[in-house]
This record gives C-alpha cells, structure tokens and sequence, in this order.
C-alpha cells in the first residue's frame, strides 16, 4: 500500500470517528444535563463560528468541482476524451484538502456538541443539536462524494481505453457525484436555517430577562 493511500485512509477513519464521538455526545450531553441557569458559552459561539467557515469553504470547493464535472459530459459528447480525463485528474486531486476540511469541521461540531448542556435555553439547545446533527450527516455525504469523484477517475480511465464500450458508467458515476453534491447543499442550508433559529430563540430569551 503506497504512504499517501495509508494516510487517506486514516483520515477517512478520523472522519468517520469524529463524526460518532459528535453523535454519541449531543445525545449523551442532552439526554442527562439540566436546563437550569444555562447560557451561551464562549466555546459554543467559537466552534460554531470556525464550523460555519470551513462548511462554507466545502460547499464553495465543491460547487466549483460539480460545476468542473459538467464540462466534463460536454467534452465526451464532443469526443474531446482526453480533455474529459485532464479535468476529472485535477478535480480529484481536490481530494486531499476536502478530506481535511472535514475532519477540521467534525472536531469543530464535537467543541459544539459538549457545549450543548450549556446552552441556556431548552428550545435552543434543541435547536442547536438538529443543526449539529445535520452538519455531521454533511460530512458523511462529503466521504461518499469524494469516494465519487475518485470512482469517476476511475471509470472514465477505463471508458477512455475503451471508447466503444462506451460511457454509461461514467454518467453513472456523474450523476452520483450530482446527488451527492445536491444532499450536502441541502444539508448545509438546512443548518445555517437551524442556527438563525436558534439566535432568534436566544434574542427572545434575553428580551425576557
């Protein structure tokens, strides 16, 4: 096994270990602390804010990757194959950085996630714990669009070698990328509702006080 895939796999397994310790302590964090005297921590509002900029970098990697592929169906269509293949190389050697934005973002949502209890409303402690769980299923959805994207090196390579046995894999692989790329888009939009919620709700509690 080449060092560069040994160590693409660990970060994998980094992400993916991130992602359960973020899950099993919202709940735990939740399910057993009280209500009474919480308030907004400082280590809430940090994570939140360093979360919120590294989602806002993947989404905008990614959104400039999707827009990539799309050239990419036209020049098979225009028989332009080897341009086709320089495009997919490049984008997936995105893969690396994309990688470590989400382990970054999953370490910034497990800060959030032992900040819950805190958090001095119960609504907006409910509040804020959707919005993390969505952001830990984004970056499950950001493993399988890089897994995607490698997947679509791999079949145009082949489809490439082999131009009449033709491209319906590669559409294949195009179209899961775009589904992808479409699930983490929602995902993230659905978080950044959650959290203008979540600083309506804590405006309102201190109007009250």
């Amino acid at each position: 096994m080449k060092i560069a895939e040994f160590v693409s796999k660990n970060k994998i397994v980094a992400i993916i270990a991130a992602i359960v310790v973020v899950l099993v302590i919202i709940f735990v964090s939740y399910v057993f602390s009280s209500a009474s005297g919480r308030i907004v921590p400082a280590s809430f509002v940090e994570a939140r804010v360093s979360a919120s900029d590294q989602a806002a970098q993947l989404v905008s990697i990614l959104s400039e990757t999707t827009g990539r592929i799309g050239e990419v169906q036209e020049r098979i269509g225009e028989y332009k194959y080897t341009q086709a293949l320089e495009i997919v190389t490049e984008e997936a050697k995105k893969d690396g950085d994309i990688r470590n934005r989400a382990v970054q973002l999953a370490l910034e949502l497990e800060k959030m996630a032992k900040a819950i209890p805190n958090i001095r409303s119960d609504q907006a402690a409910q509040v804020a714990l959707s919005a993390t769980s969505k952001e830990a299923a984004l970056i499950a959805q950001l493993l399988s669009y890089v897994n995607e994207l490698q997947d679509l090196l791999v079949q145009l390579r082949l489809a490439v070698s082999n131009p009449r046995g033709g491209f319906e894999n590669v559409n294949d692989s195009i179209a899961d990328i775009n589904k992808a790329a479409d699930e983490i888009n929602k995902l993230n939009e659905e978080y950044k509702a959650e959290m203008s919620r979540f600083d309506e709700i804590i405006a309102d509690t201190e109007k009250e006080e």
